[in-house]
C-alpha cells in the first residue's frame, strides 16, 4: 500500500523541522525528529517498504525499529489527512 502527501497543505523547512498547514482545516502541524525525512520521501508516493530501504541508511537503527516508526508516522498522518492512498 502506498501513500502520498496530500496537496491541499502548504509545509515549510524551519530549522530542521517541517510546519505544515491544512488548507482544508487551518489546523497547522509540526514534525520533528526523522518525521521531515520521511515526509521528504514522500514526495512521491511510496510504500513503508520502500521508505525503509530509502531512509535506512541514513539513521544507526535496526530495520524492524525504523518500520514500526514509518508504520506510526504513516497511520498518524493518514488519520489526520495529511496523506492519502493513491
Amino acid at each position: 500500500m502506498r501513500f502520498a502527501r496530500n496537496p491541499n497543505l502548504v509545509a515549510a523547512e524551519m530549522d530542521g523541522d517541517m510546519v505544515m498547514m491544512s488548507i482544508e482545516h487551518g489546523t497547522y502541524f509540526g514534525l520533528t525528529g526523522i518525521a521531515p525525512q520521511i515526509w521528504e520521501a514522500l514526495e512521491q508516493p511510496k510504500s513503508a517498504g520502500e521508505l525503509v530501504q530509502e531512509l535506512l541508511p541514513q539513521f544507526d537503527v535496526a530495520a524492524d525499529v525504523l518500520r514500526s516508526d514509518i508504520d506510526a508516522f504513516l497511520n498518524d498522518m493518514h488519520q489526520n489527512g495529511l496523506l492519502h492512498r493513491p
